[in-house]
């Protein structure tokens, strides 16, 4: 048996090299999670920044008259337009020079379209507006959102 020399306190190179790995791998695990948590945030931002926009110009068109050229015929992916003089759809957003959204929040890049079927499905009156926001930066999917809006006539049915 080895004699202990009075005084000798403290700990080996080996188990302080040992606790510096297990340290290392994991604060390297935390900083993954960090890093992961961040993008998936970031994503979410977008995809809620894209609902929201979707959400806006939908309840814009559903105001819209009924009279109005735009609900009379049908038409397929029209541009919207995000112009602030004519559109009523309020966010945290901004418009860059090539014409497209820009969301403040997310520094992403927004376009929206819409279609509208007069007369749906052979029903006089109908029509269903469907909305589409696709993000440019490509990070997620587009959002779609389908309404339908009857252009005035009252139901004649039987209760």
């Amino acid at each position: 048996m080895k004699p202990k020399i009075k005084g000798q306190k403290g700990f080996t190179l080996i188990e302080l090299m040992v606790a510096l790995t297990i340290f290392a791998i994991g604060l390297l695990s935390v900083a993954n999670m960090q890093i992961m948590s961040l993008r998936t945030n970031s994503v979410s931002d977008s995809l809620s920044t894209s609902s929201d926009l979707a959400q806006g110009i939908l309840e814009e068109i559903l105001a819209w008259d009924p009279d109005r050229p735009e609900m009379q015929s049908s038409a397929v992916d029209v541009v919207w337009d995000f112009d602030p003089e004519t559109s009523t759809v309020e966010s945290l957003l901004s418009i860059d020079s090539d014409g497209n959204l820009v969301s403040s929040a997310t520094e992403g890049t927004f376009s929206a379209t819409y279609s509208v079927s007069a007369d749906y499905n052979g029903i006089n009156e109908l029509n269903r507006i469907v909305v589409t926001v696709t993000p440019a930066h490509g990070r997620h999917k587009p959002v779609t959102l389908v309404a339908f809006k009857s252009r005035g006539v009252p139901w004649r049915g039987n209760l």
